[in-house]
């Protein structure tokens, strides 16, 4: 079982989804990758990799591995907004690293 955080950007997004049959899906596919499952995802750079739903305008979300069982759900966007959203989840990984970072310096 992997534990998944939201970024602000990420949750934002999700409680913007308007249809709610889409939302419902998206938050299956989070469960379903927390019991194990990633199914159709893919290395986009930088570590982050993107998870592609089949529903609706072709969703995406973005994540980052950090750790052996830890993920960070950076972004999520459709396929039409796709390398505006890798571009915003390549930046958050980078501020999550440094904030991690910075954080483990002063222990």
């Amino acid at each position: 079982m992997y534990t998944f955080y939201q970024t602000e950007a990420f949750a934002a997004w999700l409680r913007n989804i308007e249809n709610a049959r889409a939302r419902a899906g998206v938050l299956a596919r989070i469960r379903s990758a927390e019991l194990g499952d990633l199914g159709d995802c893919d290395p986009v750079g930088e570590g982050v990799s993107e998870i592609r739903l089949h529903i609706d305008p072709g969703y995406r979300l973005y994540l980052w591995q950090h750790g052996p069982r830890v993920f960070w759900l950076l972004a999520g966007g459709d396929v039409r907004s796709r390398q505006h959203d890798i571009d915003r989840a390549k930046a958050l990984r980078r501020e999550i690293e440094e904030l991690h970072h910075d954080s483990t310096q002063h222990i």
